[in-house]
């Protein structure tokens, strides 16, 4: 079960905002090119690091106009060491600037402590976010790939883990799996047809059960705690 202590903003009754599509925003926006949709090379450059906690400022603004605190994922959606020819990083870089990534987030919030910042891991699919790739890559894989990436989020000191955009039930249970072991809070979002299954046609609440099911609840018991 998860330590209710790594999420103490949460235990009170004020209203969190999340970000937006930050990538759409880089793109449309700021008219820049992101390979594979990948934001984490931008880290790379202090220009790019500079745009990015200025994308990042406009939330917490938010949150401070409206007295709410606010949840900032980190720019690692493609960030898995398996991204590393798409993204023309090499693995090594890829999980420096995971470590980056944090550090970003981390210096926002001590800038800002008239509001609470949860900085949130992101994590994202190993596969095309927008196809059903079940079977393409096994349980174990997974843990191998989404491994170093959560230890590096663990020791740079994230306060949870979000995995986004995941059509499968093996990268989803992969990364709750290793959330339980480095006792971090994990929030899943599978990617669903406009009929709210899985592309797989797999329903959302059978996700979730299996989920729940495979991970000893973990995810559940986490919600259910925080509530209580």
């Amino acid at each position: 079960m998860a330590s209710q202590s790594k999420l103490p903003q949460l235990t009170s009754s004020n209203l969190f905002v999340t970000e937006g599509g930050i990538e759409t925003t880089l793109i449309y926006r700021n008219n820049l090119d992101l390979p594979s949709f990948s934001t984490l090379p931008l880290l790379n450059t202090e220009d790019g690091r500079q745009t990015i906690s200025s994308i990042y400022q406009e939330y917490v603004n938010i949150a401070l106009a409206h007295s709410t605190g606010v949840v900032l994922e980190t720019r690692t959606w493609r960030g898995s060491p398996l991204w590393s020819p798409e993204i023309g990083l090499s693995i090594p870089q890829i999980l420096d600037l995971n470590r980056t990534a944090v550090k970003i987030l981390h210096d926002i919030r001590n800038k800002t402590p008239s509001t609470s910042v949860v900085i949130s891991g992101a994590l994202g699919p190993l596969q095309d976010a927008y196809q059903d790739s079940t079977g393409t890559v096994s349980f174990g894989q997974a843990r191998e790939y989404y491994g170093p990436q959560i230890h590096a989020f663990a020791e740079e000191g994230v306060d949870m883990l979000c995995i986004m955009t995941v059509t499968n039930l093996d990268e989803a249970t992969a990364a709750v799996s290793l959330a339980r072991e480095y006792n971090l809070p994990i929030h899943v979002s599978f990617s669903v047809e406009t009929d709210g299954q899985l592309r797989g046609g797999r329903t959302l609440e059978s996700a979730i059960r299996a989920v729940d099911r495979l991970t000893e609840n973990y995810t559940t018991c986490e919600v259910e705690d925080r509530v209580d």
